[in-house]
């Protein structure tokens, strides 16, 4: 997975820790995913070339500082070929986008964006704004946009769960999860059904789908997903 970084000064400790926990959601190894970390602004720098240890990931994420100026979409795109160059051949691919801000140069970005989608690469947006242009990030998105443009609704909405958004990014990115069936509730026995015209209904339990790893896939045991 390559995940892309650009932030405004004031959400920068926010998009800190959700970038942190996004990247604490996977398992890295030779043989199963490798992350890379780039940050792309006025100047664009691979933060973490591919990498298979977590470990050795997370002490380079504080390599990432914060950039005044443009926002060159396009760089980010560039340098995330660079990193896929190293990557296995066999392996899918897939650049996660974070950005709170609108690209500067809209044509490059396009062009940048065309050609990650003609390597085969998924390419998913995530705009951390309220407003913008929500059809030009469709337009950079990889199809169907409704699965790669994820949006969060700005940054105090991160602030308050970035642990939770970063789970919703990573389950819907990650190809090879799937989810148990829902399990069928089976109808009340009569004693209840008399208890409860009596006493009134009580509130519906939803229950809890886990989140399941296909065979030699990353495991995230620790983790459940909530709906």
């Amino acid at each position: 997975r390559r995940v892309l970084f650009r932030s405004q000064q004031s959400g920068f400790d926010t998009m800190m820790t959700f970038v942190k926990d996004l990247a604490s959601l996977y398992t890295l190894g030779v043989n199963e995913t490798q992350m890379g970390v780039l940050e792309y602004s006025k100047e664009g720098k691979i933060v973490a070339p591919l990498q298979s240890s977590m470990d050795d990931l997370l002490p380079m994420l504080d390599k990432i500082t914060f950039q005044r100026g443009v926002t060159d979409m396009a760089q980010g795109f560039s340098l995330a070929k660079t990193i896929l160059m190293e990557g296995r051949k066999d392996a899918s691919s897939v650049v996660i986008l974070l950005t709170d801000g609108k690209p500067s140069f809209k044509f490059a970005t396009t062009n940048a964006a065309t050609e990650l989608r003609e390597m085969g690469v998924r390419l998913v947006i995530v705009p951390i704004f309220m407003y913008g242009d929500p059809d030009f990030m469709e337009e950079l998105a990889s199809d169907p946009p409704e699965d790669n443009v994820m949006k969060i609704g700005g940054l105090e909405v991160l602030a308050n769960d970035t642990m939770g958004e970063a789970k919703k990014i990573m389950t819907g990115t990650c190809a090879m999860l799937y989810q148990e069936p829902e399990p069928v509730m089976e109808d009340a026995a009569p004693t209840k059904n008399l208890l409860t015209s009596v006493f009134g209904k009580k509130k519906k339990q939803v229950p809890i789908r886990k989140i399941f790893h296909r065979p030699k896939h990353a495991r995230i045991g620790r983790h459940r997903r909530y709906d």
